[in-house]
């Protein structure tokens, strides 16, 4: 009995040490305090428990022949892409940095935020990508996620071919997206959506279950091990 309680003990202790050590830079945001924390530039709004960022504009026809605005969820227009004070220097890249080798970049919206990361520390987070852009000969809007200045893509139309449970167009599945930080230090962690090609058809990237999972600390790994070893040892000496 007694040594059933030493194993308990230890691997509770071992378990609870190294958890802790995991803990302190685990980072979650479900979005149901809406965007605080967070800057924005375009049109990011709360849309309930989740984030939606669009590429609508206010007063230009991007989805012709709705009226203007009818995407907008902020009340805030999409930002121009490619130009002085644009959305690229808002977020802290250069301009021309959301052109790809599918055409320019024309306008979109961004949210993002300064964390402190860990070498081999988890981001995870739900998205959801939808468009207005037609089936036959569309052009490739896209949603990215923001680490420093690198640009990762998310998704674009063509992950987005079923019919849509949202106002748009077509729509991707709900999906998880995970990325594994492979630098330590202060990070720009951002979300973005532009349009490609022209300033038409309006794209939309929703965002929710946001995490990031610390990769456990060497102590903590320590700590556990030699709990264990404790525990094998005790065993030996009772057999």
């Amino acid at each position: 009995m007694k040594t059933h309680a030493l194993v308990r003990n230890l691997i509770a202790a071992g378990l609870v040490l190294a958890s802790g050590a995991a803990s302190a830079a685990a980072f979650a945001d479900n979005f149901e305090s809406g965007l605080n924390g967070w800057f924005t530039a375009g049109d990011v709004a709360d849309a309930g428990g989740f984030i939606a960022l669009t590429t609508a504009s206010l007063t230009e026809v991007d989805d012709d022949p709705l009226p203007a605005g009818v995407f907008n969820f902020s009340g805030v227009t999409a930002v121009e892409v490619g130009v002085a004070d644009g959305l690229e220097s808002r977020i802290g890249l250069a301009p021309g940095a959301l052109d790809t080798a599918d055409g320019f970049a024309y306008e979109g919206s961004a949210m993002w935020r300064e964390l402190t990361v860990s070498a081999g520390d988890t981001l995870r987070f739900d998205w959801l990508f939808a468009t207005s852009e037609p089936y036959v000969n569309p052009l490739p809007d896209y949603a990215f996620l923001l680490v420093g200045d690198q640009v990762i893509r998310i998704a674009d139309e063509s992950d987005a071919p079923f019919p849509p449970t949202t106002p748009f167009r077509r729509e991707s599945n709900l999906s998880t997206f995970e990325y594994v930080f492979t630098q330590s230090g202060a990070v720009r962690l951002g979300f973005g959506i532009v349009d490609v090609g022209d300033y038409t058809a309006t794209s939309a990237l929703a965002i929710d279950n946001l995490s990031i999972t610390p990769v456990p600390e060497p102590s903590g790994w320590a700590l556990l091990l030699g709990g264990l070893g404790v525990i094998v040892a005790s065993a030996r000496r009772r057999a």
